[in-house]
């Protein structure tokens, strides 16, 4: 039989069990959370998508734990890496690049085609070290020195062939 003593002892129990139910909650929220920092998600062909809430950033690895795709915001701003066996990107109407720095490699080829005109403005040097043969073919060829010497340079010969060659002449 309950007297009031024991009421209030039981009361005090349902209490303290309460208070530690909410702890245990709140522990599990927290372990939640701390899980969370990191998810790993396992996709098709042996992919992982690993998201890191703590580095901030989400990461793709390959099969072979290669990473193919990692992005992250750092203090300075978004960051993405690619490393990927092709790219493609198509825009219907432009597509820019800006940056302080813009760098391309290649091990075999760069090919750059247009159907229109090319046009390079460079405000400041030009500079080309090519290792083979310099080919430049044109309807008309224009060389001009605005401000300066035009100089011709030749370990061997210098060859002019042409059905006329004119000297100081405009």
């Amino acid at each position: 039989m309950l007297t009031p003593e024991n009421r209030v002892i039981s009361k005090r129990k349902i209490a303290i069990m309460k208070s530690t139910e909410n702890l245990n909650t709140n522990y599990l929220d927290r372990e939640t959370e701390k899980s969370r920092e990191k998810t790993i998600l396992k996709m098709d062909f042996g992919n992982i998508l690993i998201v890191n809430t703590e580095k901030q950033e989400i990461k793709l690895v390959d099969n072979n734990k290669i990473t193919q795709l990692i992005i992250s915001v750092k203090e300075t701003g978004l960051s993405l890496a690619i490393n990927a066996f092709e790219i493609n990107i198509h825009a219907a109407e432009e597509l820019n690049f800006s940056s302080k720095t813009i760098k391309m490699s290649a091990s075999e080829k760069i090919e750059i085609k247009t159907d229109g005109d090319l046009e390079c403005k460079i405000e400041k040097d030009c500079t080309s070290e090519i290792g083979g043969t310099c080919q430049s073919n044109a309807k008309t060829q224009l060389i001009r020195a605005n401000l300066g010497n035009v100089e011709i340079k030749a370990n061997d010969d210098v060859r002019l062939d042409g059905e006329r060659v004119l000297f100081n002449c405009d």
